[in-house]
């Protein structure tokens, strides 16, 4: 089959596709075409049958019976436009729903997520939500099918944000903001963390107060320790020390606030069982062979730990070592790391009455009933 995409007004043909095994979705045409033509976004293409002027769901495959004969394929584009109230509190429903059909399809009307704070909301919330939603155990409203293609199944969610130009390195409007990276690394999830990644995220954000690459290390998650370090993370930055711990600086005493430590020495206090350490050492080592000069900022810090920091240290990584593994709720998002996450992040207070308490998050003491 033939597969032939033409401009809807002046008739120019753009894409000829050639068919064999695999039918197209709609998904796919739309990211050649926005390709093709330097456009913001795929969502900026609408495609339509010109046989019968149908418009063609993105996530729909090309219907089986057309198979055998040359299809033709209309396409024109429009123009990004502000999301109104209407369409954030719809964004929000579908996120909470894990509609990934609903989602595409309000995506499709061309809004545009380049906006930090469009009526009714800020964009972070959405990135955020979908970040959560992608992560949990739920099911998706919609289940992925011979007609109905997913984009990048199990994050789906996240990637049609980031396709709609939602920004990776958004920043909520809080004080201390949580990074989108740093909580997605934070949750455990390699494919979300490659998901930002791919997007450009920022794995050395100025305003995290703990690097994404030592939240890694310290739970011991090795794709996420590789992955970040692939995309130049740097094993040096030091940190201060208290903030890996699990309770406020001032249990601690004002001189401990003094004390820093980079990822290096986090993989080093670790021990020889079960550590990343041999990751860091070989990103170093190609990094040399490579060449690579370190910042000023990057040199490793020779100075040696005091007691005091040895001894904080040696504890944070006990309490992170029994929860080693995938994210799982042993105290829900009671800890102070996880409120401090939480207080970082633009999550809504007042949502729809009949998702207060969504499926698998309807334990008491959730993510929801804690933000402010």
């Amino acid at each position: 089959m033939r597969l032939c995409v033409r401009h809807g007004l002046n008739g120019k043909e753009e894409l000829a596709i050639q068919v064999a095994d695999r039918v197209p979705a709609g998904w796919d045409i739309m990211k050649q075409l926005a390709c093709k033509l330097d456009l913001e976004s795929p969502f900026q293409v609408v495609l339509y049958l010109n046989s019968t002027a149908a418009i063609l769901p993105p996530l729909r495959a090309i219907s089986p019976h057309m198979t055998s004969t040359d299809v033709e394929i209309c396409y024109l584009v429009q123009t990004l436009q502000v999301p109104t109230a209407e369409h954030y509190q719809s964004l929000v429903t579908a996120l909470y729903e894990k509609d990934v059909v609903e989602l595409c399809h309000l995506l499709g009307q061309g809004l545009d997520l380049t906006w930090l704070t469009p009526d009714g909301g800020h964009t972070s919330t959405l990135l955020a939500l979908a970040i959560f939603r992608d992560n949990d155990t739920d099911a998706y409203a919609y289940q992925a099918s011979k007609d109905l293609r997913f984009p990048q199944p199990g994050v789906s969610l996240t990637h049609l944000l980031l396709q709609a130009l939602a920004d990776p390195n958004i920043l909520p409007p809080k004080q201390q903001p949580t990074t989108m990276l740093e909580l997605a690394v934070e949750l455990g999830s390699s494919d979300l963390v490659q998901l930002l990644l791919d997007a450009r995220a920022t794995v050395t954000p100025e305003v995290s107060f703990v690097p994404p690459l030592m939240i890694a290390v310290l739970h011991r998650h090795r794709g996420n320790v590789q992955l970040l370090l692939n995309a130049r993370a740097d094993p040096w930055q030091a940190v201060p020390i208290v903030s890996l711990c699990d309770h406020p600086w001032y249990w601690f005493g004002f001189l401990s606030r003094r004390e820093s430590v980079n990822v290096v020495q986090v993989s080093v206090a670790q021990g020889p069982v079960d550590t990343v350490a041999d990751l860091l050492t070989q990103s170093r080592d190609t990094m040399d062979h490579q060449k690579v000069e370190w910042s000023l900022h990057s040199q490793p810090d020779l100075t040696a730990m005091t007691e005091h920091a040895t001894l904080l240290l040696d504890s944070i990584i006990q309490k992170y070592q029994r929860s080693t593994g995938p994210h799982h709720m042993r105290g829900g998002y009671a800890s102070h790391r996880w409120r401090r996450i939480l207080a970082g992040l633009y999550l809504p207070v007042r949502i729809r009455r009949e998702l207060q308490q969504p499926a698998g998050l309807n334990r008491a003491e959730t993510w929801l009933d804690q933000v402010d």
